[in-house]
C-alpha cells in the first residue's frame, strides 16, 4: 500500500488502516507494544472508504453519549518510552466523515482519564489533549463541519520543552 510507505518515510510509528482486516488490533507498521483496539460502541466495516489506498472504513453507529463511539484503548504508547507523552511531540492523522451533524461525539480517543488525545465531531471539529497536572487543551476548527464530507485531520501535541512558548500546546490542521 502506497500510503503505508509514504507515512513510514515521514517517520510514522503507528498505522491502523481499519480496512476490513477482520481485526481492529493490527498495527500495520508493527511498532506498538500494545496495539489499540476499539472498545465499546457498535461498529461495522463499510465498503465506502474515506481515503485512497483502502477499500473499507469503520462505521461507528451514531450516539449521543460522550465516548461510546470509536474509543481506542491504549495508554501504553502514550505513557512509555520512546514515545512518552510528557517528553515529546506527537501527531495523529485521521481521515473521517460524519454522515450527520449531531451532538458533540467522540470520533477518536486514545488514552485514559489522565493522559489522552481525542478528536470530537459535531457542528465544530476539535482536537483535545489532557496531561496529568497540566491544563486541559483544546483546539477547534474555524468553520462548521459539513455532513457527508471527508476530512483529513491532524492533531499535534507538543510538550512544553518542544517549542519556544510556555506550557504544553496543541495544534489542529483540518484538510491542509
Amino acid at each position: 500500500m502506497a500510503i503505508k510507505t509514504f507515512l513510514q518515510g515521514l517517520g510514522a510509528t503507528h498505522l491502523w488502516t481499519l480496512n476490513n482486516s477482520g481485526t481492529l488490533t493490527t498495527d500495520d507498521l508493527g511498532n506498538s507494544t500494545l496495539p489499540s483496539r476499539i472498545t465499546g460502541g457498535t461498529y461495522s466495516f463499510q465498503a465506502s472508504p474515506v481515503c485512497m489506498g483502502v477499500t473499507h472504513s469503520v462505521r461507528v453507529e451514531a450516539s449521543t453519549g460522550d465516548t461510546s463511539g470509536a474509543v481506542f484503548a491504549n495508554t501504553v504508547d502514550i505513557n512509555e518510552s520512546p514515545m512518552g507523552y510528557t517528553t515529546g511531540t506527537r501527531s495523529i492523522l485521521l481521515w473521517f466523515r460524519q454522515d450527520a451533524i449531531q451532538n458533540p461525539t467522540c470520533i477518536y480517543e486514545q488514552g485514559g482519564g489522565t493522559n489522552n488525545f481525542a478528536f470530537m465531531g459535531g457542528a465544530q471539529i476539535t482536537f483535545q489533549a489532557a496531561d496529568s497536572g497540566q491544563p486541559f487543551l483544546i483546539a477547534a476548527s474555524k468553520g462548521l463541519a459539513i455532513a457527508g464530507r471527508n476530512y483529513c485531520t491532524v492533531g499535534v501535541w507538543e510538550y512544553h520543552t518542544q517549542h519556544a512558548g510556555n506550557g504544553n500546546r496543541v495544534l489542529l490542521y483540518l484538510n491542509g
